[in-house]
């Protein structure tokens, strides 16, 4: 039977979910000051995530898995990036 409860990850009709979080960045020669407006994703797919003002973003519910991430800012440019997902699964102690 599939696991029905997650840290990290969800299980979701037999398919383990996972997030993607991390901290956009910017060479020194061309550090920015507030990361709002970037937009992380994974191409071909709906996963989005929008990058705070000081670069964070979370991509939710997505597959585990290895992907490569693009990140882009009108005016400012893009990056790639390749990330992976990991569901870790509490332990539970239910004594009976």
């Amino acid at each position: 039977q599939p696991p029905v409860a997650a840290l990290d990850g969800l299980a979701v009709l037999g398919r383990v979910l996972g997030s993607i979080r991390g901290k956009v960045t910017t060479p020194a020669e061309r550090r920015i000051t507030d990361y709002t407006g970037v937009d992380v994703f994974i191409p071909g797919t709906s996963y989005v995530a929008k990058a705070d003002k000081d670069g964070n973003f979370v991509l939710s519910n997505v597959p585990v898995g290895t992907y490569k991430l693009f990140a882009t800012k009108p005016g400012v440019g893009s990056a790639t990036s390749t990330a992976s997902t990991k569901a870790s699964f509490p332990s539970l102690d239910a004594p009976m």
